[in-house]
C-alpha cells in the first residue's frame, strides 16, 4: 500500500506568519522594562549597616513594605524624611500618622506582611525610632532592619 503525504507537509513555508512570535517578543520586552522600573522605585542608593556574623540567613520576603529612611542630603530633593514605594512622609506627627495608617491598611489586607526598614549606617537612631513606633502602632509584628554583610 503506497504512503500518502500529509497535507500539512505539502504546505509551503512562506504561508507561516512570524507576526505572533514578534508580538510575544515585544510584549516580553515591555513587561521586563516595566518590572525593572517598578522595582527600582523601592530603592534609594545608600550605604547600609554591616553585620559581622549573622545568626540566621535572610529569607525571601514575598509580602513586604519597604520603608526607606531618606539620608539628610537627599531629604529636600525627595520632599520628605521617609519613602514607602513612591510616597514620601515627613517626620511631623501628621505625616507619621499617615505612615501608620498606610502600614495598618497593608497589615489588614496582608496579615503576614513584613516591614523592611532601610537606613544608612550613619543615620542616628532618633530617625529610625519613629518608623519603628509607627510599625508597632500599626500592629506590624514582623519588622526587619536591612543590613549589609561584611566581606571577609
Amino acid at each position: 500500500m503506497p504512503r500518502r503525504r500529509s497535507r500539512s507537509r505539502a504546505r509551503p513555508i512562506e504561508d507561516s506568519s512570524l507576526t505572533p512570535l514578534v508580538d510575544v517578543t515585544f510584549l516580553l520586552i515591555v513587561f521586563f522594562v516595566v518590572v525593572a522600573h517598578l522595582s527600582s522605585n523601592e530603592r534609594i542608593p545608600m550605604p547600609l549597616s554591616r553585620v559581622e556574623s549573622a545568626e540566621t540567613a535572610p529569607d525571601k520576603l514575598q509580602r513586604r513594605v519597604v520603608i526607606n529612611v531618606i539620608p539628610a542630603e537627599r531629604r529636600s530633593s525627595m520632599g520628605g524624611d521617609y519613602l514607602v514605594g513612591v510616597r514620601t512622609f515627613g517626620s511631623g506627627d501628621a505625616d507619621l500618622a499617615r505612615l501608620r495608617d498606610l502600614l495598618a491598611t497593608r497589615r489588614a489586607s496582608q496579615p503576614d506582611a513584613a516591614a523592611v526598614i532601610r537606613a544608612a549606617r550613619t543615620e542616628p537612631y532618633e530617625r529610625i525610632h519613629p518608623v519603628l513606633e509607627a510599625c508597632r502602632l500599626a500592629g506590624m509584628t514582623d519588622v526587619r532592619l536591612v543590613t549589609e554583610e561584611t566581606n571577609g
